[in-house]
């Protein structure tokens, strides 16, 4: 279960829309909300283009202190804005350096057993698809991401924990891709939310005999195939998890997953980015930067500790 969940922060109102869940999760585990920005000290040219009179006359060191000033303070009032509407163990944290660095660092050296950030928001965080720094932050810090994506022109509510009522977790009969079941778990249990395990036969599956099948079995044994491994997955998770299975042969596995997001009321999908059909990928086209991409719903993604 999780202790402590970091959210960084970029001073944005898209970098906001983390906080919600994650207040959230943190709430219902007991975990300390750990809220982290990273101060840019290369600020004399990028501050003055944004608030060009707030920064007019000061020097090069004056501007870095006061925007340093002024992001602490930022923290703080977002924490007390967290705290206001219950009791939150709640810590804050400047960084220096640059984004990606910084935060692989921090991310390394805590006790955070969950990261929550957005996929959008101003400057080097903002180009988070782009930068890669999700993928950097999957790749090397050993620990889950929950990707957020916000909706442009809406503010974060952070009066209210959102509510999550299914879990939608995509697996392809590997090992590597039944590594997030214990993180979708956790989840599960802290949201009362049930567990919908979805697999989506390709050809490619088909043809490499997944699931146990002679290469070159037909794709109506290989659903059923897929829909008996799932069953057995779901009697390893618990009696206390409701759990569903369904087996798709609905083509591209990101359009699948995002559609049976869609019809069965999924608030949330889980993900290993490492896997048979395609999930060894967080960017460049990836299954997991497709559903990004293409839906709302937040997105968890794990690394399995064997894939290279």
């Amino acid at each position: 279960m999780y202790r402590s969940i970091l959210v960084p922060l970029d001073g944005s109102s898209f970098g906001e829309h983390a906080l919600p869940l994650a207040a959230g999760i943190a709430r219902r585990a007991g975990a300390k909300l750990s809220l982290v920005h990273v101060h840019n000290r290369d600020v004399e040219s990028e501050l003055p283009t944004l608030t060009p009179y707030q920064f007019e006359g000061l020097n090069a060191r004056a501007l870095e202190v006061r925007t340093a000033e002024e992001e602490g303070d930022y923290l703080a009032e977002i924490g007390r804005r967290l705290c206001a509407r219950s009791p939150l163990a709640l810590a804050t944290t400047m960084l220096g350096g640059t984004v990606p660095a910084a935060l692989e660092r921090h991310v390394l050296e805590s006790d955070g057993d969950l990261l929550v950030m957005t996929t959008h928001g101003r400057g080097p965080l903002g180009r988070l698809l782009a930068g890669s720094i999700a993928d950097a932050l999957v790749r090397h810090a050993g620990k889950p991401v929950l990707l957020v994506r916000p909706v442009e022109g809406e503010p974060a509510t952070l009066e209210a924990d959102p509510i999550v009522e299914r879990i939608l977790v995509g697996l392809d009969g590997s090992s590597l891709a039944e590594q997030i079941l214990p993180h979708a778990a956790d989840l599960a249990r802290l949201l009362s939310a049930r567990i919908e395990l979805l697999s989506v036969v390709t050809p490619a599956m088909v043809a490499g005999g997944a699931f146990g099948l002679q290469p070159g079995s037909g794709p109506g044994a290989t659903i059923e195939a897929a829909q008996g491994y799932l069953k057995r997955i779901a009697a390893t998770l618990g009696p206390e998890i409701t759990v569903e299975t369904f087996a798709s042969a609905a083509g591209d596995p990101a359009t699948a997953i995002c559609a049976a997001a869609g019809l069965r009321g999924a608030g949330l999908v889980a993900l290993a980015t490492h896997g048979r059909s395609g999930l060894n990928r967080l960017v460049a086209g990836s299954v997991a930067e497709k559903i990004i991409r293409s839906s709302f719903l937040p997105v968890l993604l794990v690394r399995p500790a064997l894939a290279h």
